[in-house]
């Protein structure tokens, strides 16, 4: 054998999780399909051997055209019987899986590591309902995972490895091989990871009225595997744009109304253009007529909002000014002294004294 490489990950639960234990008797009362447990901790646990069966028939069914269909296990790609082995010919499989044990127990040691959960299964012939409990592993645990490849010869490890890099670069992810003693050793995936609060943040500027759009210098690729993230559709994507480019890709999204642009210092020139730049980060950008301290895009929607409020203010201190400027010279020059009316400097001041406590309140009420 020529080396190994130990594969350490994290496997959570995104939705209730069922890997069934034996379920030939069940006492009175007790769960109808329990799932398995490591017997010394009574946890939960995704042995090794169903975790690599699951793998090798997603794997299977990635590279058959007809999944109703699926070939036996003799007749499958070249690169799964050599990775999981075979029967005829005998070949042993290269991968090991180990058990995955629960990894954050503690997190859930409030609500169950598990929850049960009733269904009916319906006999077709005779309408008759079979009702059963069936325990899940809850959403959000966590399991921890170890994966060993055997490599027989440093040969066999090059093509796999070059096999897993085109398919993460098809992926939008960019393969970065390394190597041992001049031999081809690994290989890590580099990636722009998507915030989680990213696609919020959008939505919230979609909650606006606003129309997104993201204007990168990425590949399209990658454009779509991060659009897909934060809920953009193809229309509202353009990618591989030069600086040059995505300067006049804004001026021509100006021809139909208004543009704001967020972006950083590598799209300094484009920020300029916008009719608001929007910069991000702490250094500060010239070119930017807003910046946002934090990086986090939450606060766009936050700065819009803010500049709706303050622009509302202003048109709403300047309508009432000039009813008051109209108003009280109209007072004072007398117009209605024949109804007895007479404005006195001590009534101007108790005019004046009102109409700023109105502003006040009708400012206070626009802001709740």
């Amino acid at each position: 054998m020529y080396g190994k490489i130990i594969i350490h990950c994290v496997l959570t639960v995104k939705t209730g999780l069922h890997i069934g234990d034996s379920s030939a008797f069940s006492a009175i009362g007790a769960v109808d399909s329990p799932v398995v447990r490591d017997p010394y901790t009574n946890r939960p646990i995704i042995p090794g051997s169903s975790l690599k069966g699951k793998i090798r028939t997603l794997l299977v069914r990635s590279k058959c055209k007809d999944i109703e269909h699926m070939p036996d296990h003799k007749d499958d790609d070249s690169a799964i019987l050599r990775l999981f082995g075979s029967a005829a010919p005998v070949k042993r499989s290269r991968l090991q899986f180990a058990d995955c044990f629960v990894s954050n127990a503690s997190d859930f040691a409030s609500i169950g590591l598990t929850e049960v959960k009733a269904e009916n299964t319906i006999n077709r012939q005779t309408s008759q309902a079979n009702p059963r409990q069936i325990e899940r592993v809850t959403a959000g645990v966590q399991f921890g995972c170890t994966i060993v490849y055997d490599i027989e010869n440093s040969s066999e490890l090059t093509p796999d490895l070059q096999q897993a890099g085109e398919q993460l670069a098809a992926d939008g992810i960019a393969p970065l091989y390394f190597s041992l003693d001049g031999h081809a050793a690994g290989l890590i995936g580099v990636a722009d990871a998507v915030k989680p609060a990213s696609k919020a943040a959008l939505d919230a500027l979609k909650a606006l009225g606003l129309d997104v759009i993201l204007l990168t210098g990425d590949s399209r690729t990658n454009a779509d595997r991060v659009a897909a993230q934060v809920g953009l559709d193809d229309a509202h994507v353009v990618s591989g744009l030069a600086p040059a480019e995505l300067e006049a890709e804004l001026r021509r999204l100006q021809t139909n109304g208004p543009a704001a642009m967020i972006g950083s210092t590598s799209a300094a020139a484009a920020l300029a253009c916008a009719d608001v730049g929007i910069g991000m980060g702490a250094e500060p950008l010239p070119a930017a007529d807003v910046m946002l301290l934090r990086d986090d895009l939450a606060d766009a929607a936050a700065a819009v909002r803010i500049s709706r409020a303050v622009d509302a203010r202003i048109a709403q201190n300047t309508r009432m000014a000039l009813v008051y400027s109209a108003l009280l010279p109209l007072l004072a020059a007398g117009v209605l002294y024949p109804l007895n009316f007479v404005l006195h400097p001590i009534d101007s001041v108790i005019l004046m004294t009102l109409f700023v406590a109105c502003l006040l309140y009708t400012s206070d009420a626009a802001d709740e």
